[in-house]
């Protein structure tokens, strides 16, 4: 799959806290750059020991994930009814 360039702060792969699926994307540096893993095992471990610190992480990556879909759903629905809006005018 293709990423666009990120900028500071943003996240990528946090689908694979949740499912054991393999990551559908790869990410490749294109500067220097300082990079934070964070992974199944580390965040279940979290939940267990800081349990509130956990659960503030679980409702981060969940907002992201939401505001992902919800994009998603945007961009799919404007090119169905482009579409339809197409067929209708031939």
């Amino acid at each position: 799959g293709f990423l666009p360039v990120f900028i500071s702060g943003y996240t990528f792969g946090e689908l694979a806290l949740f499912q054991d699926f393999p990551r559908s994307a790869t990410a490749v540096a294109i500067t220097d750059s300082i990079l934070l893993g964070f992974f199944q095992p580390e965040l279940k471990t979290l939940l267990e020991t800081k349990p509130r610190i956990g659960n503030e992480l679980l409702l981060g990556f969940a907002g992201i994930i939401a505001d992902r879909l919800r994009k998603t759903n945007d961009t799919l629905e404007a090119a169905y009814f482009k579409s339809k809006k197409e067929k209708l005018k031939a």
